[in-house]
């Protein structure tokens, strides 16, 4: 049983946040700064006690790309559309949610998180922050994410071969304890 969590609310809408993580080698890990916001296409207090209205609670962008009204320039904004206070307190969260959870699988064992060190892998991962405490949740992380929502291809993103070249500047190492 999971706690019901209040959404923290952008322009009336609630939203998750995209997140793209590269898993490179055995294992060094970064996170694209370009973070994205994902906003439902209605507003939140119009059907948030109606979980037959998708358009409020349902923030992925392949769903609300059927709503009438969508529109991607406002449902899909960077992180410091929320105010650059709030961004850096969340980004700072959600690379310390993203380094714990690596940390632990990795000390889980090869069983539950395969690292190569002749590959790499790119994940997207999904939060929720919390209405009151700004607290970025992690909803899921997802094997080959869609790339629609950032205005670069992969290879624009990557820069070339993460295992063979530097990353551009986008992305920033996470700091993960040992695993013992």
């Amino acid at each position: 049983l999971q706690r019901n969590v209040q959404p923290w609310l952008h322009s009336g809408r609630k939203f998750h946040l995209r997140v793209l993580l590269l898993c490179v080698g055995d294992l060094t890990a970064y996170v694209n700064r370009d973070v994205r916001v994902l906003l439902a296409s209605g507003r939140y207090t119009d059907g948030c006690g109606d979980s037959d209205r998708l358009d409020v609670h349902v923030t992925n962008m392949g769903v609300n790309k059927a709503v009438s009204d969508y529109s991607e320039t406002e449902q899909n904004i960077a992180l410091q559309e929320l105010g650059e206070e709030l961004a850096t307190k969340i980004f700072g969260e959600l690379s310390d949610v993203l380094a714990k959870t690596l940390t632990a699988l990795q000390a889980a064992g090869r069983r539950h998180f395969f690292t190569l060190p002749n590959c790499w892998e790119l994940f997207g991962a999904d939060f929720l922050v919390e209405a009151g405490t700004a607290r970025a949740m992690l909803l899921e992380i997802n094997p080959s994410p869609s790339l629609a929502m950032y205005s670069a291809d992969l290879q624009t993103l990557l820069g070339g071969d993460p295992m063979s070249s530097k990353l551009p500047p986008a992305w920033l190492e996470l700091h993960m304890e040992a695993a013992s």
